[in-house]
């Protein structure tokens, strides 16, 4: 996230994820009506990381079987999925390869 939307090293957590999807959005999340949308689709990251990410590194490891932390890799690996497949939001923009917002 941070290397696709050109954050700095001093963005993480909370921050990297809003500035994240105050410039990308998913595929379908662009019209004005999808806003419930853009907002589920921040909540998903922010409660991921809330759950699985900040935990780990400030507090004893919470996973200690091979199955659950195999669901673990399936949500994260499912999450760096829906980072690859954002586009660009430029608000009142024509600019080729990204996508416009309403103004």
């Amino acid at each position: 996230m941070r290397s696709k939307a050109d954050l700095k090293q001093s963005d993480f957590g909370e921050r990297l994820i809003k500035k994240f999807f105050s410039r990308f959005r998913l595929p379908g999340t662009f019209d004005e009506n999808e806003l419930g949308k853009q907002s589920a689709e921040e909540r998903v990251f922010l409660g991921a990381f809330g759950m699985y990410r900040n935990p780990a590194t400030h507090q004893p490891p919470s996973i200690f079987d091979a199955s659950q932390a195999g669901e673990v890799l399936i949500i994260a690996s499912h999450l760096l999925r829906l980072v690859g497949l954002t586009e660009k939001v430029v608000v009142g923009s024509g600019v080729s390869g990204a996508r416009s917002l309403p103004t």
